[in-house]
C-alpha cells in the first residue's frame, strides 16, 4: 500500500519543469495520512523530502482551544520543514490550513516567496456557518472558537497585520471554490495587502459562464478574476487539475524571482505577474 501512494508523488517524466519547493497545510479536519490527497499540489522535482513529509496537518492528532497553540505547533514544523529544504519555499493552505498561511507569510516572510490559499479561512470564520459549527465542535473550547470567527479581536488584528506588514517579496494568491457550504463564496477574497501590493485573487469558473454571470450570480468579486475549469467546492479544490495547473506556475515563477542565497530578501527582486502568464499542464 506504501508503495502505492508514494507513486502518487511521481511526476510524468519531461512533463512538469522545476518548481520551487512547497509546503502545504491542511484543514482543521486533516490528518497525517492525508497527505495523499494533495500529493499532486506537493510534489517537488530532486526534493530532498518526500510529498508526506512536506505536509502539516493541523492539531497534531489533539484538540486546543487555543489559536496561538495550534498556530505555534504548525509553525514549530513549518520551521523543521524550511530547515532541511534551505530556501525560501511556496506554501499553500486548504481551508483553515489558509488562516495559519497567511499568519506563516507575516511572520516569515524571509522564508516564503509565495503563499497560496484554498477555499481558505484566511479572514476567520463567519458566525453561523456549518464552519463555525464544526470549528467549534473540534477545538472543543467555545471561547478558543470564538477566537477565530472574522469579527474576534484576533482576526481583526491578523487581517490588520497582512495590511499593514505584507512583504512585497511574497506573492499571494487567495483561489476560492466555485460553491462552498463550509465557507460561502467569495470567504477569503476580502484581503488587502499595503499600498502598491496585489493580491491575486482568482474563483474557480465554469467553462464559458461569462464574468457578469459569475458575479451577479455565483459571487464573484469584482476585482478576482475566473479560473475556468470544472467547477469545485471546498473539498474538492484540493484537487482540482486548474488548481494543481495554476500552483504550479505560481511555484515556478517563484523559483525564477527568487534571489540568490548571498542576496537579502529586502533586496528589490521582481515578482512576475500571474496573472498574464498562460497556465501550465
Amino acid at each position: 500500500m506504501a508503495t502505492k501512494q508514494e507513486s502518487l508523488t511521481e511526476a510524468t517524466p519531461g512533463r512538469v519543469a522545476d518548481m520551487a519547493p512547497v509546503v502545504g497545510i491542511g484543514g482543521v479536519l486533516s490528518s497525517e495520512g492525508q497527505w495523499p490527497f494533495y500529493a499532486p499540489l506537493l510534489y517537488t522535482p530532486n526534493s530532498p523530502l518526500k510529498s508526506r513529509e512536506r505536509f502539516i496537518h493541523i492539531l497534531n492528532g489533539a484538540r486546543s482551544g487555543d489559536f496561538a497553540e495550534i498556530y505555534g505547533d504548525a509553525e514549530e514544523r513549518f520551521l523543521k520543514i524550511h530547515d532541511r529544504l534551505e530556501q525560501r519555499v511556496v506554501v499553500f493552505g486548504q481551508s483553515f490550513g489558509g488562516l495559519v498561511t497567511t499568519k506563516l507569510g507575516v511572520d516569515h516572510p524571509d522564508k516564503i516567496s509565495a503563499a497560496i490559499c484554498l477555499a481558505g479561512a484566511q479572514e476567520g470564520v463567519e458566525k453561523m456557518t456549518i464552519a463555525g459549527r464544526v470549528l467549534k465542535h473540534v477545538v472543543g473550547n467555545e471561547a478558543g472558537a470564538a477566537d477565530l470567527m472574522r469579527q474576534s479581536e484576533i482576526m481583526c488584528g491578523h487581517i490588520g497585520s497582512i495590511a499593514s506588514r505584507w512583504s512585497p517579496h511574497t506573492s499571494l494568491h487567495l483561489i476560492s471554490p466555485t460553491v462552498d457550504p463550509l465557507l460561502p463564496c467569495p470567504q477569503g477574497l476580502g484581503l488587502a495587502l499595503p499600498e502598491g501590493q496585489k493580491v491575486h485573487k482568482k474563483f474557480i469558473a465554469p467553462l464559458g459562464v461569462p464574468r457578469v454571470i459569475l458575479e451577479r450570480f455565483f459571487g464573484m468579486p469584482e476585482d478576482a478574476d475566473p479560473l475556468y475549469g470544472i467547477p469545485v467546492e471546498h473539498v474538492g479544490i484540493g484537487i482540482s487539475p486548474t488548481v494543481r495547473s495554476y500552483s504550479r506556475q505560481v511555484r515556478r515563477n517563484a523559483l525564477l524571482s527568487m534571489p540568490p542565497p548571498s542576496v537579502d530578501v529586502a533586496t528589490p527582486t521582481p515578482i512576475a505577474d500571474y496573472d498574464e502568464l498562460p497556465l501550465a499542464a
